[in-house]
């Protein structure tokens, strides 16, 4: 009676499991994923930073209030007196060499880096949560298919056992099937392990609690790509974040070049000024003042003239950068491409093999059963079967994994 009682307890203490499907995952990556809400929050900064820059534009006023005690002494008196200064200041800057709208634009720029960035980081979670999805899917179907595998070298042995008994068999036989259940006892415990890393591995990446217990359910949907895809890899080229991005960043280093030169015009600003001094605080401003400020930088100690010259470096190697980006995404489109067809032609050819394999044995089954096959011969073959369901699950996974690799380089993925 105790044990049931400590049962129930246990049974009471484990939640039960919550069932994701696939697209439950996509959706708790999209709302739970760090890195991803990382990116997004960076994106909203610079779309900050950019709405900064229209300050620039803009009028500034701002108001002061300063407040002076003056003491004056001489040989017959001490005098105290406090003078209260208000005003309210204007600045509108006229021209400054362009800088300002250097500024703006390189900030919009900067905005777009970010944008083909987060697009970049989008691809890279949908990556990581397609092969993480697939790692869990292949772990628990090769759980189920090393437990499979022990039942199945169980009534092996039970077969050969028969055949022994009855003189047919020699006791090498018998204790080699008795390795063979020893040798899938100890696959299925690395299939457990994989499947509890796979899940752990998982939860990491939709952000779960990690007390909280879950399964996932369902297929994995293939990559609706179409044949016509490798024709036209060049223009697919252009159009993946990581292309577009480094077009961002050579625009925001030709800008910041443009700005770099503002340093070598004249400034004109438009100022006003409305104050009083008085001896109490007051608000009737008595007095006021316009003008315009004209600078004109001469020198500077070179300052301006190498912050130019670096930045007009920072422009060519983005120039380069951009070149090079074209040719290495290019180079990936083609790899990623050929290696995503050879994987789902070898899925088909694995699953054929499975097919015929199963077949295979369960006659082979049957012959040595009867005494027609020999161990060695119906050995192998049942070998043969395991390898080739072994095979089938590697290839199912594989597959999925190439075609998370083709849609990453193509910056494409879940969210799209």
């Amino acid at each position: 009676m105790k044990k049931y009682f400590y049962l129930l307890l246990i049974l009471a203490g484990h939640s039960p499991a919550k069932t994701f499907t696939y697209p439950e995952c996509v959706d708790q990556l999209a709302k739970g994923n760090a890195e991803l809400k990382a990116a997004e929050m960076e994106l909203v900064a610079f779309a900050h930073k950019r709405e900064a820059t229209w300050g620039n534009f803009l009028p500034q006023v701002f108001a002061a209030l300063d407040y002076a005690k003056i003491v004056k002494i001489d040989e017959q008196a001490k005098e105290q007196a406090g003078t209260y200064t208000t005003s309210v200041t204007g600045k509108q800057n006229i021209f400054n060499g362009f800088k300002s709208i250097s500024e703006h634009q390189q900030a919009s720029a900067n905005y777009g880096v970010a944008v083909a960035k987060l697009q970049t980081i989008k691809a890279k979670v949908s990556y990581d949560f397609r092969v993480g999805y697939a790692n869990y899917v292949y772990a628990r179907d090769y759980e189920s298919l090393t437990n499979n595998i022990i039942l199945r070298r169980n009534d092996n042995l039970r077969v050969v056992e028969l055949q022994f008994e009855s003189g047919r068999e020699n006791k090498g036989s018998v204790l080699w099937s008795k390795a063979y259940v020893n040798q899938a006892e100890y696959d299925q415990m690395q299939a457990s392990n994989r499947l509890r890393v796979a899940k752990v591995a998982l939860r990491a990446l939709l952000n779960l609690a990690d007390e909280e217990n879950f399964e996932v359910n369902g297929a994995f949907p293939s990559s609706e790509d179409s044949k016509k895809d490798a024709g036209i890899l060049p223009e697919i080229a252009i159009t993946t974040p990581t292309y577009l991005q480094a077009i961002a960043t050579e625009q925001a280093a030709h800008l910041e070049l443009t700005a770099s030169r503002s340093a070598f015009f004249p400034s004109l600003d438009l100022t006003g000024k409305i104050y009083t001094n008085e001896t109490t605080p007051s608000a009737n401003f008595q007095n006021w003042s316009i003008g315009v400020n004209f600078t004109l930088p001469l020198f500077d100690g070179f300052k301006d003239y190498f912050n130019q010259q670096s930045a007009v470096a920072d422009w060519k190697k983005a120039t380069y950068s951009q070149v090079l980006t074209k040719q290495n995404v290019l180079t990936n489109l083609e790899e990623t491409w050929a290696t995503l067809r050879e994987a789902r032609q070898k899925y088909k050819v694995d699953e054929s093999f499975r097919a015929a394999a199963l077949v295979r044995a369960e006659v082979a089954r049957k012959k040595y059963h009867n005494g027609l096959m020999s161990f060695d011969d119906w050995d192998n073959i049942e070998n043969d079967l395991i390898m080739r369901e072994k095979n089938f699950l590697l290839s199912k996974q594989g597959q999925v994994i190439a075609e998370a690799n083709w849609e990453q380089v193509r910056g494409k993925g879940v969210f799209q």
